[in-house]
């Protein structure tokens, strides 16, 4: 018996947290299954989807979806964040699946109770290799990606920057940077900051640069989580400064990426002599978001959840 409609997922879009995989996302399971998959803002109480899929986040209230989805893409941020996933595992209401961003993440969430689980690490657009650059010659020397907060802690990049008088060789900043930190380096002249930009701007970006920054801090929760540009900028061919974070160093040994590794300023301790080796023989296939959903598990989860809404809707339309 095959179902008059496809199975319905619905993701659910965040406000705060920017995620660009939720759009990875939506054209992976669109390959994968024979599934409609839709960005929503809020949960849609008039015919809705077979599966709400949640980022978390908060979520108390479970909506009427035959399944739901919490996906921790991330542990909590800021002040008291340990309190903040405490609470979240007590007061979230109980989802059929969770999907956890690595074990690290599952283990800190620490939930007690049976709901099933899986990993899906963050990968990389199918298309990434399209942006592959041969070029010698770039518009900028140095590009940092991300945002740029006080949390963080890598406003020092600009510091250093500028203490270093290296203009001459221009550094991009691609993402949202906090309003005082933007008033108090916008006016230097060889800084360029670009505002938030669709993810193949970014690559686009990447391919005038010579030099991809990732300056990953090493505080919590960022000392769990896997360093998604150190990730893109590997499968981009890219020579990669970076700092000793340990998200870095244990991405790029697991990996085998080249890095030029440098201070927690990074550019205390570049030095414009130094040979760095770029990564243009990573292979980033394996890791593309289609095999990351293949490999976690996941889609036997919603494969099963299709066969039981299709022996439903059958009984249903033989008793009508």
């Amino acid at each position: 018996m095959i179902m008059n409609e496809k199975l319905g997922i619905h993701l659910k879009e965040s406000k705060i947290a920017h995620l660009p995989e939720m759009h990875a996302y939506q054209e992976a399971l669109g390959e994968l299954l024979e599934v409609e998959v839709e960005l929503v803002e809020s949960p849609v109480q008039k015919n809705p989807a077979h599966v709400y899929w949640h980022f978390m986040g908060v979520h108390l209230r479970r909506p009427k979806y035959r399944k739901v989805i919490h996906d921790y893409r991330s542990l909590s941020t800021g002040r008291f964040s340990k309190l903040k996933d405490r609470l979240k595992g007590v007061l979230n209401c109980r989802p059929d699946l969770r999907i956890f961003l690595n074990e690290e993440v599952r283990q800190q969430m620490n939930f007690k109770d049976s709901v099933p689980y899986c990993l899906l690490d963050m990968g990389v657009p199918s298309w990434i290799g399209d942006l592959r650059g041969d070029s010698d010659e770039f518009r900028y020397g140095f590009c940092y990606v991300g945002e740029v907060t006080k949390e963080r802690g890598n406003e020092v990049l600009l510091e250093a920057f500028v203490s270093r008088n290296l203009f001459d060789q221009k550094l991009l900043i691609v993402g949202n940077v906090e309003p005082e930190i933007l008033s108090r380096y916008e006016g230097e002249s060889g800084i360029v900051f670009t505002g938030k930009v669709s993810q193949r701007e970014v690559f686009e970006y990447l391919s005038e640069t010579e030099y991809a920054i990732c300056h990953f801090p090493r505080h919590r929760p960022h000392c769990y989580q896997t360093p998604t540009k150190l990730l893109e900028y590997a499968a981009l061919g890219k020579k990669i400064i970076a700092n000793k974070s340990p998200s870095n160093l244990r991405l790029a040994k697991e990996l085998g990426i080249e890095v030029y590794w440098c201070s927690e300023r990074v550019f205390d301790t570049y030095e414009t002599e130094n040979t760095i080796q770029d990564n243009r023989k990573f292979d980033a296939s394996t890791l593309t978001w289609r095999k990351r959903f293949e490999e976690s598990g996941l889609l036997d989860h919603l494969k099963a959840w299709q066969a039981d809404i299709e022996r439903e809707e059958f009984i249903s339309s033989r008793f009508k």
